[in-house]
């Protein structure tokens, strides 16, 4: 995922352009995407998806960009914060275990998208950073990598905040325990991965066990 604000200043505003819109795309491919092919593949996938709406489709998506702005393309940790405290404020009844589905559901996105930053960055997590070489454009990939994962961190820990604030308001003694649970997943959680290429597609054999050496490496590093 693209931030377009990674230091969190809320003015930064700028055109939103297709190469970021393709590029949030192809961030957003599932995990087995991220190891059978390469950025150039990816960058076509996501062009193809871009065009796949229809007719002059490409060309509505990009027109609407203008009128985009850099927060719709953010997390929601600190807006989660905002709109628990007027539920909060405002005694608001919620239906159901409504929050309590937001909450698990947005942690399994997210602990989903640690493991795929793991795969972009595979190569990038591999190596210290070497923090006397600043001007090396490898360093500066390390950094963006090491950015990343640490703003997708503390966002989901923003989000999980606001959740606890909300159980405890609630007295919901279940959903607390929940919550202090997702918390400590952070980084540690391991979604499930797709089964390995079929047999029968012979043409993707051998991607097989590259796909178990990158999962199995990437765990520590995400």
């Amino acid at each position: 995922m693209f931030h377009m604000s990674p230091v969190n200043y809320p003015n930064l505003s700028f055109p939103l352009t297709k190469e970021h819109l393709t590029g949030y795309i192809k961030n957003q491919l599932p995990l087995n995407y991220h190891v059978h092919f390469s950025d150039i593949e990816k960058d076509k996938i996501a062009e193809d998806i871009l065009k796949s709406y229809g007719t002059n489709s490409e060309e509505f998506i990009l027109d609407n960009l203008i009128y985009a702005n850099c927060g719709e393309f953010e997390f929601i940790g600190g807006d989660f914060d905002v709109l628990i405290n007027k539920i909060i404020e405002k005694s608001i009844s919620l239906e159901g275990d409504s929050i309590n589905i937001i909450v698990r559901d947005y942690c399994r996105i997210q602990y989903t998208q640690r493991l795929n930053l793991a795969f972009i960055f595979s190569e990038e997590f591999s190596y210290d950073i070497d923090y006397m070489n600043h001007q090396d454009e490898f360093y500066m990939k390390q950094m963006i990598a090491k950015h990343e994962r640490w703003w997708l961190k503390f966002n989901l820990g923003l989000f999980l905040d606001a959740a606890l604030k909300y159980a405890k308001h609630c007295n919901n003694k279940a959903f607390v325990k929940d919550i202090e649970a997702f918390k400590e997943a952070i980084s540690k959680e391991q979604p499930p991965f797709l089964n390995i290429i079929p047999e029968y597609i012979d043409s993707w054999q051998h991607h097989a066990n590259k796909q178990e050496k990158v999962l199995s490496d990437v765990i520590s590093n995400g």
